[in-house]
């Protein structure tokens, strides 16, 4: 028997627009990670950098970051005591901060434990085919952030893709069809 044995190698993980939330991340990536485990988180929920922080009356730091933290945690702690950490770093295309996550990696020796992937939903696609502007969301005030040009957003995933294999894409319309859970899911929130 495995004596770090857990019921999965990979393991998806929430993360709120809270500081709490935030460190708390930190912590079960970091026990996930050094039993073996891989993580996948979602930063989307996390608000963008110069969003105001009114406990502070400061401005956000932004959820890359906060990825700063979680890559620095997968370089200390090895998995099972042999290797580096594995991350999946996700950002949905609406976000405000999505030109800088998709550029992540131009300057070499940062986050490299991360693979990066963005989020993108039909509606973006749809955009895309007509060269319309598309709206990015802040996901704290719900507001538009501002617009920017899907095309040229299109071209920066495809050219980092080419230059450093990231970012990746991840069709979550698709993912959400395919889930073998959604009927759970959707049970589930009803009965609430």
């Amino acid at each position: 028997m495995y004596p770090k044995g857990r019921l999965s190698a990979c393991f998806t993980l929430d993360v709120d627009d809270n500081i709490n939330s935030i460190m708390a991340l930190a912590k079960d990536i970091a026990l996930i990670q050094k039993a073996g485990g891989g993580t996948g988180i979602n930063f989307s929920k996390i608000r963008p950098e110069r969003d105001l922080v009114k406990s502070t009356m400061g401005k956000a730091s932004g959820p890359t970051s906060f990825m700063k933290i979680i890559d620095t945690v997968s370089d200390v702690v090895k998995q099972g005591g042999v290797k580096r950490g594995a991350n999946m770093g996700i950002m949905e295309i609406w976000h405000p901060d999505i030109e800088k996550f998709i550029s992540l990696k131009e300057k070499e020796g940062q986050y490299e434990n991360f693979n990066i992937s963005v989020g993108i939903w039909d509606n973006f696609w749809r955009h895309l085919a007509n060269n319309a502007n598309y709206q990015l969301i802040n996901p704290r005030s719900k507001k538009v952030w501002t617009e920017v040009n899907s095309k040229s957003l299109f071209h920066a995933i495809a050219y980092y893709a080419w230059l450093k294999a990231d970012s990746g894409v991840l069709f979550l319309d698709n993912i959400n069809k395919n889930n073998v859970l959604i009927n759970f899911l959707a049970k589930k929130s009803s009965s609430k």
